[in-house]
């Protein structure tokens, strides 16, 4: 009888660990997604759209990764760039292609205006949101 006992409460302490690091990974993060379109007619030779997909991290995320998220570009008729560092400044998210480099553009929440750096180009635009969802 007295072996059952520790037997359960190791059963129950994992079953709890497991639990809560289910809950954890599974719900990490908050994916919004944007479509954006050119601001005016800057820069001429721009593309018209950009489809943007925001993961913007759980404070308990911090715990293992130095990101606040990570964002995906869709340049309509051109490259699909990733941004695997997120960095939050007030109402501005700051995109970052690697923790080295200046940085790949920002997006504010506010205005909610996209400024984006890519192969040496620049994009301004304004963007409308299609979707959110909590995972």
């Amino acid at each position: 009888m007295n072996i059952r006992k520790p037997f359960l409460v190791a059963l129950l302490s994992a079953g709890a660990a497991l639990l809560t690091a289910t809950i954890l990974l599974t719900f990490s993060s908050v994916e919004t997604r944007w479509v954006c379109a050119r601001d005016f007619l800057w820069p001429t030779d721009a593309p018209p759209k950009v489809f943007m997909k925001i993961d913007q991290y759980r404070p308990w995320v911090r715990l293992w990764s130095d990101s606040e998220g990570a964002v995906w570009f869709e340049i309509h008729g051109g490259p699909t760039i990733f941004a695997p560092h997120v960095a939050t400044q007030g109402e501005q998210l700051i995109f970052l292609a690697d923790l080295a480099s200046q940085g790949a553009g920002y997006f504010s929440k506010l205005s909610r205006s996209l400024y984006l750096n890519y192969e040496n180009k620049s994009w301004l635009g304004n963007c409308e949101p299609q979707s959110t969802s909590k995972s």
